[in-house]
């Protein structure tokens, strides 16, 4: 109960961090890399350029979840990106492209770790329910975050807010995996008894 508790609980500030950051980062590039790339195609050519690369960080997430388990990288992997989402708050010119690449690179390296725990400590009869109420919870807020950052962009909260309180959201998590248990250390040797 308390996995699935942690899963939810990741699922629904990790989909704040995942679309908030999806939905914003051309309009973002838009702004803050305006004497770098001033054509549209410029700014698509950046966004794309940074999710196709930071794509790739699931993967040696994956091989290492089986080695390490879940709670420390879900801790490690959103601290950092709470910082690096901090970072992107305040960075405009080049400085922006290298902390939006790490950010989005830690919001990817952090997709694989949920099911896995779900794969690993959830009963196979509770398997489908808890990947079910994961990806309500991942989608709605996916879809309450465009009103929410439009209507903040609106009041003159702009992208600096904005991404603090996605660093916010990261953290949550992180706090959210020192619930999970730790793993079970294996019993060590004792030592043969002395002959004599």
């Amino acid at each position: 109960r308390r996995v699935l508790a942690v899963v939810l609980a990741a699922a629904l500030f990790s989909g704040l961090v995942f679309n908030g950051v999806s939905i914003s980062l051309p309009k973002l590039f838009d702004e803050r890399l305006a004497a770098i790339a001033p054509a549209l195609s410029g700014i698509g050519g950046y966004t794309a350029a940074v999710f196709a690369v930071a794509a790739f960080a699931q993967l040696p997430v994956g091989a290492a979840l089986d080695r390490i388990g879940g709670r420390p990288l879900m801790i490690g992997i959103y601290l950092a990106a709470a910082a690096a989402l901090a970072l992107l708050a305040g960075a405009a010119g080049w400085p922006a492209l290298p902390a939006a690449l790490a950010a989005v690179t830690l919001m990817f390296a952090g997709i694989p770790i949920s099911g896995w725990l779900v794969a690993r400590h959830v009963p196979q009869a509770w398997r489908g329910r808890a990947f079910a109420f994961e990806y309500v919870l991942a989608l709605g807020a996916s879809a309450l975050v465009v009103p929410a950052m439009a209507a903040l962009h609106g009041l003159g909260f702009g992208f600096t807010w904005q991404y603090l309180i996605l660093a916010a959201a990261a953290a949550m998590v992180a706090l959210a995996g020192l619930l999970l248990p730790r793993p079970a250390r294996p019993p060590r040797p004792r030592p043969a008894p002395r002959a004599g």
